[in-house]
Protein backbone atom coordinates (compact mmCIF):
# COMPACT_ATOMS: atom_id res chain seq x y z
CA UNK A 1 0.00 0.00 0.00
CA UNK A 2 2.64 2.41 1.10
CA UNK A 3 4.53 2.17 -2.69
CA UNK A 4 1.01 2.59 -4.60
CA UNK A 5 1.14 5.69 -2.57
CA UNK A 6 4.19 6.90 -3.10
CA UNK A 7 4.14 6.19 -6.99
CA UNK A 8 1.16 8.12 -6.43
CA UNK A 9 3.03 11.23 -4.70
CA UNK A 10 5.93 10.76 -7.74
CA UNK A 11 3.65 11.00 -10.37
CA UNK A 12 1.51 13.73 -9.06
CA UNK A 13 4.92 15.57 -8.29
CA UNK A 14 5.87 15.46 -11.85
CA UNK A 15 2.39 16.55 -13.17
CA UNK A 16 2.65 19.84 -11.29
CA UNK A 17 6.39 20.60 -12.47
CA UNK A 18 5.24 19.80 -15.49
CA UNK A 19 2.45 22.64 -15.22
CA UNK A 20 4.65 24.88 -13.88
CA UNK A 21 7.51 24.82 -16.31
CA UNK A 22 4.41 25.01 -18.77
CA UNK A 23 2.52 28.07 -17.19
CA UNK A 24 6.40 29.86 -16.46
CA UNK A 25 7.30 29.63 -20.36
CA UNK A 26 4.03 31.07 -21.41
CA UNK A 27 4.95 34.50 -18.87
CA UNK A 28 7.65 34.68 -20.23
CA UNK A 29 6.56 34.54 -23.73
CA UNK A 30 4.04 36.93 -23.19
CA UNK A 31 6.71 39.09 -20.96
CA UNK A 32 9.28 39.28 -23.91
CA UNK A 33 6.65 39.82 -26.50
CA UNK A 34 5.10 42.71 -24.81
CA UNK A 35 9.06 44.22 -24.18
CA UNK A 36 9.79 43.58 -27.64
CA UNK A 37 6.71 45.13 -28.99
CA UNK A 38 7.14 48.18 -26.96
CA UNK A 39 10.65 49.11 -27.62
CA UNK A 40 10.35 49.01 -31.39
CA UNK A 41 7.08 50.53 -31.44
CA UNK A 42 5.12 47.55 -34.09
CA UNK A 43 1.83 46.03 -33.59
CA UNK A 44 2.70 42.36 -33.25
CA UNK A 45 -0.56 39.75 -32.34
CA UNK A 46 0.40 37.59 -29.31
CA UNK A 47 -2.18 34.54 -29.48
CA UNK A 48 -4.23 36.41 -31.44
CA UNK A 49 -4.35 39.75 -29.33
CA UNK A 50 -2.55 43.25 -29.07
CA UNK A 51 -0.68 43.60 -26.27
CA UNK A 52 -0.02 47.53 -24.96
CA UNK A 53 1.36 48.91 -21.64
CA UNK A 54 -0.89 52.27 -20.32
CA UNK A 55 1.07 54.78 -19.94
CA UNK A 56 -1.63 56.92 -17.64
CA UNK A 57 -4.46 57.28 -15.38
CA UNK A 58 -7.16 58.53 -17.60
CA UNK A 59 -9.40 55.15 -16.75
CA UNK A 60 -8.32 54.53 -13.41
CA UNK A 61 -9.85 52.35 -11.51
CA UNK A 62 -10.97 50.27 -14.83
CA UNK A 63 -7.01 50.52 -16.32
CA UNK A 64 -4.40 51.77 -14.57
CA UNK A 65 -1.18 52.87 -15.17
CA UNK A 66 1.52 50.48 -16.20
CA UNK A 67 -1.01 47.69 -16.93
CA UNK A 68 -1.37 45.60 -19.84
CA UNK A 69 -3.97 46.17 -22.01
CA UNK A 70 -4.91 43.01 -23.94
CA UNK A 71 -6.52 44.50 -27.15
CA UNK A 72 -8.77 42.38 -29.62
CA UNK A 73 -8.68 43.59 -32.90
CA UNK A 74 -11.68 44.97 -34.14
CA UNK A 75 -13.10 47.09 -36.87
CA UNK A 76 -15.33 50.14 -35.98
CA UNK A 77 -18.43 48.38 -37.22
CA UNK A 78 -17.66 45.82 -34.52
CA UNK A 79 -17.50 48.30 -31.35
CA UNK A 80 -20.93 49.02 -29.19
CA UNK A 81 -21.02 51.49 -26.62
CA UNK A 82 -19.36 51.04 -23.43
CA UNK A 83 -16.68 49.29 -24.85
CA UNK A 84 -13.11 50.71 -24.20
CA UNK A 85 -11.21 51.96 -27.65
CA UNK A 86 -8.04 51.67 -28.47
CA UNK A 87 -6.80 53.90 -31.39
CA UNK A 88 -3.68 55.97 -32.35
CA UNK A 89 -4.31 59.37 -33.70
CA UNK A 90 -3.71 60.07 -37.54
CA UNK A 91 -1.83 62.70 -37.37
CA UNK A 92 0.28 61.94 -34.66
CA UNK A 93 3.57 59.74 -35.73
CA UNK A 94 5.32 57.51 -32.90
CA UNK A 95 2.83 58.49 -30.29
CA UNK A 96 1.50 55.90 -27.90
CA UNK A 97 -1.55 54.10 -28.26
CA UNK A 98 -4.50 55.94 -26.66
CA UNK A 99 -7.95 54.18 -24.63
CA UNK A 100 -11.16 55.82 -24.33
CA UNK A 101 -14.60 54.79 -23.25
CA UNK A 102 -17.10 55.11 -26.06
CA UNK A 103 -19.89 57.37 -24.63
CA UNK A 104 -21.49 57.64 -28.63
CA UNK A 105 -21.20 56.87 -31.99
CA UNK A 106 -22.74 58.64 -34.99
CA UNK A 107 -22.03 57.97 -39.00
CA UNK A 108 -18.80 59.93 -38.84
CA UNK A 109 -17.63 60.74 -35.45
CA UNK A 110 -16.95 58.82 -31.75
CA UNK A 111 -17.40 60.74 -29.04
CA UNK A 112 -14.48 58.70 -25.74
CA UNK A 113 -14.82 59.85 -22.25
CA UNK A 114 -12.03 59.37 -19.33
CA UNK A 115 -12.74 58.49 -15.51
CA UNK A 116 -13.10 62.45 -14.91
CA UNK A 117 -15.92 62.21 -17.38
CA UNK A 118 -14.35 64.48 -19.64
CA UNK A 119 -15.64 63.65 -23.39
CA UNK A 120 -13.50 63.88 -26.21
CA UNK A 121 -15.31 63.95 -29.93
CA UNK A 122 -13.03 62.44 -32.72
CA UNK A 123 -13.82 61.82 -36.19
CA UNK A 124 -13.82 58.64 -37.36
CA UNK A 125 -11.31 59.97 -40.33
CA UNK A 126 -9.12 61.25 -37.90
CA UNK A 127 -8.17 57.93 -35.93
CA UNK A 128 -6.72 54.37 -36.83
CA UNK A 129 -8.55 51.61 -34.49
CA UNK A 130 -6.68 48.88 -33.10
CA UNK A 131 -9.70 47.31 -31.65
CA UNK A 132 -11.40 47.39 -28.33
CA UNK A 133 -9.55 46.40 -24.34
CA UNK A 134 -10.62 42.93 -23.93
CA UNK A 135 -8.71 42.77 -20.42
CA UNK A 136 -5.79 43.63 -18.13
CA UNK A 137 -2.76 42.48 -16.77
CA UNK A 138 -1.95 44.70 -13.46
CA UNK A 139 0.89 46.42 -13.10
CA UNK A 140 2.90 43.84 -15.39
CA UNK A 141 3.87 46.81 -17.52
CA UNK A 142 6.53 47.93 -14.63
CA UNK A 143 8.50 44.60 -15.12
CA UNK A 144 8.70 45.35 -18.87
CA UNK A 145 9.79 49.29 -18.30
CA UNK A 146 12.36 47.87 -16.19
CA UNK A 147 13.65 45.40 -18.53
CA UNK A 148 13.74 47.70 -21.22
CA UNK A 149 15.60 50.46 -19.01
CA UNK A 150 18.25 47.39 -18.24
CA UNK A 151 18.27 45.51 -21.94
CA UNK A 152 17.65 48.36 -24.73
CA UNK A 153 19.83 50.88 -24.15
CA UNK A 154 19.59 52.91 -27.37
CA UNK A 155 20.31 56.95 -28.24
CA UNK A 156 16.90 56.90 -29.76
CA UNK A 157 15.33 55.64 -26.84
CA UNK A 158 15.07 58.89 -24.64
CA UNK A 159 13.40 57.19 -21.51
CA UNK A 160 16.65 55.46 -21.39
CA UNK A 161 18.84 58.79 -21.66
CA UNK A 162 16.75 60.51 -18.89
CA UNK A 163 17.43 57.33 -16.76
CA UNK A 164 21.46 57.37 -17.61
CA UNK A 165 21.83 60.90 -17.41
CA UNK A 166 21.15 61.01 -13.38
Amino acid sequence: MKSSSKGLLVFLTTINIIIIVFCSACALLMLFSVLFQHNAKQDKLVFGHHLYINTNNNLKPVMNKNDIIIVKPTSITAIKLGDFLCYYPVSADGQEVQFGKIEEINADEISLSDKAGHNTALAINDIVVVGKATNKISYLGKAVLFLSFGICQSEENPVNKSWFAK
